[in-house]
Order: structure tokens, then C-alpha cells, then sequence
């Protein structure tokens, strides 16, 4: 199989890169550009893809609501763009969306067949890219998933290296105790995507880790882990322009129906990366500069 990937610079792109036992080619930032819009479908053609993988996307979701119109090129129109060239060159599109789409209206975790009430601009702009997508009759799988983690310590939105420099440095930490949501590995996104590609699976599914957790339990997990000698105590929520939900729960329902949910449950997850990081250079230095014990 040869994948033809877009936004490899981010989180979730990179894994895509370091994971994949197919041919992946990237495609620039350049090539995505707005003003290459008439070239790009020659582009994408002269690659010869069996499948589009799009991690491309807009995720300030602070910035979005000042000025929405990147987030608008990037969640909507980009994949509009792509998802119509897929659907002429007859191969499918997988493309990435949020279960902070859902909103705020419900306490549980959210399925696939709840309505989407999006609270944000980002939230907003990515759930109307999955509908473009849709409405062009391309061959698509879309995904939602959210609290991602992993990557390397370069990643400037890798949660969990963020929390060990502060937790390494600090004798207390505090974190929000009201806000939810299901903390994912990267590369657990990249193994279900292969799967359900491998398969043929198509249509739209939540992919995120099994269980639930607050941003308190999510980071206190991450201290214990590591065993760094740092207190974490639940505090408010951290202030920011977007309206975020506070509940971005949701369950695997359609995955589990059709028996192809690999996704394991969120603890098991982080201690997979824990042993990853612990090999690192970087945390290496981290552990013994601050006093962390591995």
C-alpha cells in the first residue's frame, strides 16, 4: 500500500511516519496551500496513492476564536479539497476530527450516533469538515478522537513531556479536576487506522482510548508513573478564550459492533509510552538533573 500523508510535522502525522510498515509519501506545506489549489489535484494524482491519510488541521482553539479563518482553510476546506480529489481518483480518505465536537449536553461519554453540538469555533470548523467530506461522496473513513499523546519531546503539543517538565520541577502540581476526556496514544490511532483500512472499513467512528479520565487524574497518573516526587492537587480549570467542554468523553460504540475496536484502555496506554520515554536521552537528563528516580 502506498499512503500519501498530509500534517506529518504534527503528533499524530509524525507516528503516521515512524509506524507505518507501507510507502508513505508526504505531502509539503506548500503543496497545501491555499493558492495551490489548482495544482494540488495533479499533485496528489502524480503520487499515485492507494490512500489519503489527512492529519493536516488547525488545533489553536484559543486563536480560532479571534480569527477563525485559518481554522476554517485547514478543518474545512483543505479536506473539502482532498476528499474531492479522492473521490475522482476512486481511493479513500481518511481524515481526523474531535470528540470535542459532541459539546456540552451530555454527563456520559458521547457515541457516534449522538448529535454533534459544538461549543468552539475549532470544534465547530472540524465538524464541518467532516460533513464536506461527506457530502462529496468520496470513499472516506473519519475518525474522532482527542486528548492525544506521544510523540518526541520536540512536539511543542506533547501533554505528557509538557507535565514532566513542570511535575520534575515542582514539589506541587495542579490540575483541573472538572474538565473529562479519554487520554489516546498516537501510535494506538495509527495501529486502529491501518486495521480498518486493511479491512476496508469505512464511514465515521469514535477511535479514542477505553476509560475516562479528569485532567487530575490524567496528570497524577502521569506523576505516579514516572515517580517524580511532585504533589498533584485538583484545582480550577485553566482559563482560556475557548469554550471548551468540559466533558469530551466517548466510546467506541460502532468499532466494538463491528468487532474491529482495538483501542486499549487509557492506563495501559500511558504506561506503554511511560517505558518509551523512559529510554530517552531527554528524560534521562530530566530524571537526573531534577531528582526523578528512573
Amino acid at each position: 500500500m502506498r499512503y500519501l500523508l498530509t500534517g506529518s510535522s504534527g503528533l499524530l502525522g509524525s507516528t503516521f511516519l515512524t509506524m507505518s510498515n507501507h510507502e508513505v509519501t508526504c505531502l509539503s506545506r506548500a503543496e497545501l496551500d491555499a493558492g495551490q489549489g489548482d495544482r494540488l489535484p495533479g499533485i496528489v494524482a502524480g503520487h499515485r496513492p492507494d490512500a489519503v491519510i489527512n492529519c493536516a488541521a488547525h488545533v489553536q482553539a484559543d486563536q480560532a476564536e479571534d480569527d477563525p479563518a485559518p481554522a476554517r482553510e485547514a478543518n474545512v476546506q483543505l479536506p473539502g479539497r482532498l476528499a474531492g480529489i479522492c473521490r475522482d481518483l476512486q481511493i479513500p480518505l481518511v481524515h481526523f476530527s474531535s470528540t470535542g465536537c459532541y459539546g456540552n449536553w451530555k454527563d456520559g461519554p458521547y457515541t457516534e450516533d449522538d448529535p454533534l453540538r459544538p461549543t468552539t469555533v475549532h470544534h465547530t470548523t472540524k465538524m464541518e469538515g467532516e460533513r464536506i467530506v461527506r457530502e462529496t461522496n468520496a470513499d472516506h473513513l473519519i475518525l474522532r478522537t482527542g486528548w492525544l499523546f506521544g510523540g518526541r519531546p520536540e512536539h511543542k503539543r506533547n501533554f505528557v513531556w509538557q507535565r514532566l517538565l513542570e511535575a520534575a520541577d515542582r514539589a506541587t502540581l495542579t490540575s483541573d479536576a472538572d474538565q473529562h476526556g479519554c487520554p489516546t496514544l498516537t501510535d494506538d490511532v495509527v495501529a486502529q487506522t491501518h486495521h480498518l483500512l486493511a479491512n476496508g472499513v469505512r464511514g465515521t467512528f469514535n477511535c479514542v482510548s477505553a476509560g475516562a479520565a479528569s485532567r487530575f487524574d490524567y496528570v497524577a497518573k502521569i506523576v505516579e508513573l514516572f515517580e517524580l516526587p511532585c504533589r498533584v492537587v485538583p484545582g480550577p480549570a485553566f482559563a482560556r478564550r475557548a469554550p471548551v467542554s468540559p466533558n469530551e468523553t466517548a466510546v467506541n460504540h460502532r468499532l466494538g459492533s463491528i468487532g474491529m475496536d482495538r483501542m486499549p484502555d487509557w492506563v495501559s496506554a500511558l504506561t506503554r509510552y511511560r517505558n518509551e520515554v523512559c529510554n530517552w536521552a531527554e528524560w534521562k537528563h530530566l530524571a537526573g538533573a531534577r531528582g526523578g528516580s528512573r
